[in-house]
């Protein structure tokens, strides 16, 4: 015994003396507090014994019981702490002595296992959750955190505060914070233009999120709040804080209200964006007649979709149809049906639609830019074999009910009729794919090659395409002669795990999770489309 405590208290003196001296001192002094009371207490019985009525002696001596086993109490938590701190150190000193060890060859990081053998379970879900950057949007989660401040420090319920004047108060200070990172945000386009001339970004609000896109416009989120807040009570809230769906809302309506002066292109994301997944879109939807106001106002509207037709214009038209319809019974004219176009495959087929209101294919040649045209089909056949290779062997591992898809420029799963496969095990599959295909890329076979790629998780299946939405925008940006700055993209999957992520570097976006809200945002801004044509005329 004497052994191991030494070896705990050695590593413990190593780690953080000071905090070990001073639990020591303290529990000293509570077994000295507790032995010199009981001594002092015995002597003063024994000479009193004599002179005490029988009932004091009693009370005085439960008083004395009281207070000694307050004491020993106290020494008793002092000991646990110090239990504590000297099995916390243990695993310190375990860890720092790993890193002198010889690494196994696993795939799985040495400390991770060492992770695993001495922390407790509640640790370990703070690890996984760690993991799970994926999941999370580091901006959003950065202005969260932010408001969190006055909603703790400041909101109180109905019976305690003042009423209207707290809800008052409450804007005032959300406005205060949001104006504050509207400020971050303009020095950060200021530095994002020294980053194009090779110096690192050094901006505020790159250091507080190192993982920060490009701004391509200013956001007015103050103006933006005060929009949301009249529609769904924010500040008003005494137990709920501004949530996640609620800042992903303000920033959308502070990019529609920054950009719609200067929009030229807007493209869109098709499923779960225009029309829910694996659907087609309907006649009857209200998108329809945004999106043709769309084109009225003069502006290129372009499906960008990772569903892949090579050259099948048919089958895109079956998945338009109602769109297309409502094209015919409103009887748009050529120059207005010819802004509509459509690029499938994430970036590898273009399509126009054309005075007939259906969609003409566009030669390659004729859009696509010459890094693209290099692509090799031996590469591609490669690399997809590396891909359909990794998701097939996760697929038996984890016994998931679906079939691989092969295509020209495409892999991807396709799940069994009345089957679902969960958002985790689709993650899985993502994750591991990216990973092996990255593991290629770098890798003396695959680094001549260098095709850009994008594996997605698109909700109910997963896809593994050659070319990525960031490429795309950029093709279409080049062949509409547009800026970043005057292009918006619309679509559901912003995670790192969706294919819509990559486009935040070449565009503006907007965030949205279903049709619903698509049309939210339409209708935002086609009001600001009208009366900017009202005020030019």
């Amino acid at each position: 015994m004497g052994k191991s405590k030494g070896g705990i208290a050695k590593g413990g003196k190593g780690q953080c003396p000071e905090a070990y001296q001073r639990m020591n001192f303290l529990y000293q002094a509570a077994v000295l507090m507790t032995r010199t009371y009981m001594e002092e207490k015995q002597r003063e019985k024994r000479h009193d014994e004599s002179k005490m009525d029988v009932q004091e002696e009693k009370d005085g001596i439960g008083d004395t019981e009281e207070k000694v086993e307050s004491l020993v109490s106290l020494g008793r938590f002092y000991t646990n702490t110090m239990k504590s701190i000297g099995r916390k150190q243990v695993l310190r000193r375990s860890l720092d002595k790993a890193h002198s060890l010889p690494k196994p060859n696993l795939r799985i990081p040495w400390e991770f296992l060492l992770l695993f053998r001495f922390v407790p379970m509640t640790s370990l879900y703070r690890i996984n959750y760690a993991l799970r950057a994926h999941k999370r949007d580091p901006f959003i989660e950065f202005i969260k955190a932010m408001l969190m401040t006055p909603f703790v420090l400041y909101a109180r319920p109905l019976d305690e505060d003042g009423g209207n004047n707290q809800v008052d108060e409450n804007v005032t200070r959300y406005c205060d914070i949001l104006s504050s990172i509207e400020t971050l945000i303009e020095s950060t386009s200021i530095y994002k233009l020294y980053c194009f001339a090779g110096i690192p970004d050094q901006s505020r609000l790159y250091q507080l999120v190192p993982s920060i896109s490009t701004f391509h416009t200013p956001l007015p989120l103050k103006e933006s709040f005060l929009r949301a807040n009249a529609k769904h009570s924010i500040a008003a809230r005494r137990f709920v804080p501004p949530s996640f769906n609620d800042i992903r809302r303000i920033l959308n309506t502070a990019q529609i209200i920054a950009i719609a002066s200067d929009l030229k292109l807007i493209t869109f994301d098709g499923d779960m964006t225009l029309y829910e997944d694996g659907a087609d879109f309907e006649h009857n939807s209200a998108l329809v007649q945004l999106l043709i106001k769309l084109l009225e106002f003069d502006l290129y509207v372009c499906v960008v979709t990772a569903a892949g037709y090579p050259g099948d214009a048919e089958r895109y038209e079956q998945r338009l149809s109602g769109l297309l319809n409502g094209f015919r019974n409103a009887e748009l004219s050529k120059d207005v049906c010819q802004k509509f176009f459509l690029l499938g495959g994430e970036c590898n087929y273009l399509f126009q639609c054309q005075e007939d209101y259906h969609l003409k294919y566009i030669p390659e040649e004729q859009y696509q830019p010459d890094f693209v045209n290099a692509w090799k089909a031996e590469d591609i056949k490669d690399f997809l074999d590396i891909a359909e290779n990794n998701l097939q062997k996760c697929v038996n591992e984890m016994k998931l009910p679906c079939t691989l898809f092969r295509k020209s420029r495409a892999v991807g799963t396709v799940t069994h009729p009345g089957k679902k496969i969960f958002r985790e095990q689709l993650d899985e599959l993502v994750l591991s794919t990216q990973h092996k295909l990255l593991m290629y890329l770098q890798s003396p076979s695959g680094e001549k090659k260098a095709l850009p790629f994008c594996a997605f998780n698109g909700g109910a299946d997963v896809w593994v395409d050659v070319g990525n939405k960031l490429i795309g925008v950029q093709m279409l940006q080049q062949y509409f002669n547009t800026l970043p700055n005057e292009t918006l993209h619309i679509g559901d999957q912003f995670l790192s795990t969706g294919n819509d992520y990559a486009t935040r570097r070449q565009c503006c976006t907007l965030w949205i999770i279903n049709p619903e809200e698509t049309q939210d945002v339409l209708i935002e801004l086609n009001a600001l489309l009208e009366a900017k044509f009202e005020f030019q005329s």
